[in-house]
């Protein structure tokens, strides 16, 4: 019982430190790609980056983050994940 016990949590913290990574790594991809898709909106004088989905920033402005954040997760679990 003891023995599975400590087995359980040295699979808990080898779970979790990965995954904090996965996290931080996110937060910080997906918020470049928001600021990165502002600035080229603002270089371009346009408000919305398309006509699909007006007064939403048009769909980039929904997605940006995704397409940021998506590549950069892929990585690390190709790198890390085994």
């Amino acid at each position: 019982m003891l023995f599975s016990l400590i087995f359980l949590k040295k699979v808990e913290w080898q779970l979790a430190i990965p995954g904090a990574m996965i996290s931080f790594l996110t937060a910080v991809s997906a918020t470049f790609g928001d600021l990165f898709e502002s600035k080229l909106k603002r270089q371009a004088g346009v408000k919305d980056s398309g006509r699909i989905m007006p007064g939403h920033g048009g769909f980039l402005d929904r997605f940006d983050s995704i397409l940021f954040a998506a590549p950069v997760v892929w990585a690390f679990i190709k790198i890390f994940g085994g």
